[in-house]
């Protein structure tokens, strides 16, 4: 067990080391740590935002463009005076309508994010709603400054615009403009979730990341003893969506050829505790042994009742019960479910991934294997 400001990291000791010094100077020069060094003001792109008045917001993103924003909106929500997100984060009618049916359109800020400003999804929505007669005034795009469908768009409707890091991978960029710009304009405190990140990375720094080796080691030790499926399982809804960014993290950052054009992968998994005890722990404990679970929990709770108790003796048994027929887990709980712990969850997660990377021979920061289907979308 090693604790790090109030966050306990429940790790075997034996996959404890340390990283090399090529491994500290690789992440030193990766674009999402050089991001977190950057100081940070929203003000020039608020100021650049048509429409100031709104009472909630709709994003329109897919993948790490809205991701990072829905994992830590999601989180504090409950526990803070937020103003209302909307997510679009499907083609699909179905989901379209329901959001637009619980907003007042005049009252909307409707933020579309496209690292690329190419994203066949987000334009298609887009191109609906300007055929459809949403006021442009209302839109605000967030896109690399290179041209772009989006851009034409932009300039010829004079609709507002704030400029993304263009090295910046979209899993990667959940502590970057991309996340804090929407968080900022509901009222959430991402300064915090941002400093918890730079300072958790620099303690790593003087300590030769021995927590991040913990994590490290635990993937890949297992995964080269055949545990090639990642299972993630947070016992609270609050953290489903933290869930659906570590996939993204985990299955584009690795699944891959290596050097060698060998496929590589580990496969991740998203349960949610105590319910998937009902539908997915057979298969965890009698099942193959291809995997490994990862905890993620909180003390504190607003709701703090009966069935929070509860909750805790059913997650104690589960990690019993693994023990019990020699499934590996981890566990990392905090005393609240805060700033702090996601913004070391964030942090830690994108070294871990890069590392484990760098180590299986693959670059953690491409998805050549998605371009194949962009050209036949666009062909």
């Amino acid at each position: 067990m090693v604790n790090y400001k109030n966050i306990s990291f429940n790790i075997d000791s034996k996959y404890s080391s340390i990283l090399s010094d090529d491994e500290i100077a690789f992440l030193k020069n990766t674009e999402f740590i050089q991001e977190i060094n950057i100081e940070l003001n929203l003000k020039d792109n608020i100021d650049k935002i048509n429409f100031k008045d709104f009472d909630q917001i709709v994003l329109i993103g897919f993948g790490g463009s809205s991701l990072g924003t829905k994992s830590i909106y999601n989180a504090l929500y409950h526990e803070r005076n937020l103003k209302k997100i909307f997510f679009i984060d499907n083609l699909e009618t179905e989901t379209f309508n329901f959001v637009m049916s619980q907003v007042n359109k005049e009252n909307t800020l409707f933020l579309f994010v496209s690292k690329s400003g190419n994203t066949f999804e987000v334009l298609s929505i887009l191109q609906y709603m300007l055929e459809e007669g949403y006021n442009k005034n209302n839109f605000h795009f967030m896109t690399q400054d290179s041209k772009s469908k989006m851009r034409e768009i932009a300039d010829k409707n004079n609709i507002s615009y704030s400029l993304l890091n263009n090295n910046l991978g979209g899993r990667f960029s959940v502590l970057s403009l991309s996340t804090f710009l929407p968080l900022d304009l509901v009222g959430c405190n991402w300064t915090e979730i941002k400093n918890s990140a730079l300072n958790f990375y620099i303690n790593e720094t003087k300590n030769s990341f021995q927590i991040s080796s913990g994590l490290i080691n635990f993937y890949l030790n297992n995964y080269q003893n055949g545990k090639n499926i990642s299972c993630f399982m947070p016992y609270s809804s609050r953290l489903s969506s933290f869930s659906e960014w570590i996939m993204q993290l985990f299955g584009e950052s690795l699944g891959k050829k290596n050097v060698g054009d060998y496929p590589v992968a580990l496969t991740p998994i998203s349960y949610l505790g105590p319910k998937d005890q009902h539908s997915q722990l057979q298969l965890v404990l009698d099942g193959p042994k291809d995997k490994t679970l990862s905890f993620f929990n909180f003390d504190n709770n607003i709701f703090e009742s009966k069935l929070n108790e509860l909750s805790k003796i059913e997650q104690i048994a589960t990690i019993g019960a693994l023990k019990e027929v020699g499934v590996p887990y981890i566990e990392i709980s905090s005393k609240n479910l805060d700033e702090n712990y996601l913004g070391v969850l964030f942090i830690i997660f994108e070294i871990t991934v890069s590392i484990i990377a760098l180590r299986l021979g693959v670059n953690p920061f491409d998805q050549p294997a998605v371009e194949l289907i962009k050209k036949r979308i666009n062909k």
